[in-house]
């Protein structure tokens, strides 16, 4: 083995199915759609720092308005705004989406996947993202392509997977344009097409995607350009999150250049952080 390849199996060792599963899916598809205009306050950060946001927006939810009841869910599940309670949450979206509002179906869609305040129920989830999806709804074509790939809830379908991210990245979901890469890369549901892939990689790398900047980062190493690589490493740092620096650490930690061995310590820092 040369060199060259030596540090691009360094860069993104094989991947099992249980590290790919996480790698896809982690994602925040959980937003504040329209909430902000719910709340007569200046100053939306600080409310949801403070735990005080729920209070406001509790008597619209118990009045049947959608987009309260989804930040409210918003709220219950990660703990911002609100003391977290999934199953709160659940009940929240489970009612706003009788109305089909693709945000809440979405949102269910995940808990029911994630099994957030509700038993793992991946065939539930796939028919709440392909009712959000219908609607147009990126994220849900992202996850519900997510389910196809890993066979959860849904038939394993690599070609509807490609498709599902082919039309949530015309969206401009821009997380998509990295597993459009890895199908391409890998030939699965479509033809191989490493040329393609590297640009999907590039163009996700460039609108701030860690896993887009990582893949980019990878065949940069192949084409013997480490410099470059650690560039887009270096900038992956500030766009990524906890499973992403695990990754990140993992893979640098061992590298033969002492740089590349550096940004694994920053990575295993930002594990540390509160």
């Amino acid at each position: 083995m040369n060199v060259l390849d030596w540090i691009a199996r360094s860069l993104l060792p094989p991947v099992n199915a249980a590290r790919r599963k996480r790698w896809s899916s982690t994602a925040p598809e959980i937003s504040f759609k329209g909430s902000q205009t719910l709340i007569p306050s200046e100053d939306w950060a600080s409310l949801l720092k403070e735990e005080s946001a729920a209070p406001l927006v509790e008597p619209m939810a118990s009045a049947g308005v959608v987009n309260a009841q989804v930040a409210l869910a918003r709220m219950y599940l990660t703990g911002e705004g609100a003391a977290k309670n999934c199953e709160a949450a659940v009940v929240l979206l489970d009612e706003a989406a009788r109305s089909d509002d693709p945000e809440a179906l979405n949102m269910l869609g995940r808990c029911h996947e994630r099994g957030w305040g509700t038993p793992a129920d991946p065939s539930m989830a796939a028919a709440l993202y392909e009712r959000a999806a219908a609607r147009g709804h990126a994220w849900a074509m992202f996850n519900l392509a997510d389910l196809h790939c890993r066979g959860e809830g849904v038939e394993r379908d690599h070609a509807t997977a490609y498709g599902l991210y082919t039309q949530a990245a015309e969206r401009g979901h821009v997380k998509s344009l990295n597993m459009l890469g890895m199908l391409l890369e890998e030939g699965k549901g479509v033809p191989a097409d490493k040329a393609r892939a590297r640009d999907l990689f590039e163009r996700g790398a460039n609108e701030n995607d860690c896993w887009a900047q990582f893949n980019l980062a990878r065949i940069l190493t192949d084409e013997g350009r480490p410099d470059a690589a650690l560039t887009w490493l270096r900038g992956s740092l500030d766009c990524g999150f906890p499973d992403f620096w695990s990754v990140l650490h993992d893979s640098l930690r061992s590298h033969p250049r002492q740089d590349f061995r550096d940004l694994a310590q920053e990575a295993a820092a930002r594990l540390r952080e509160p």
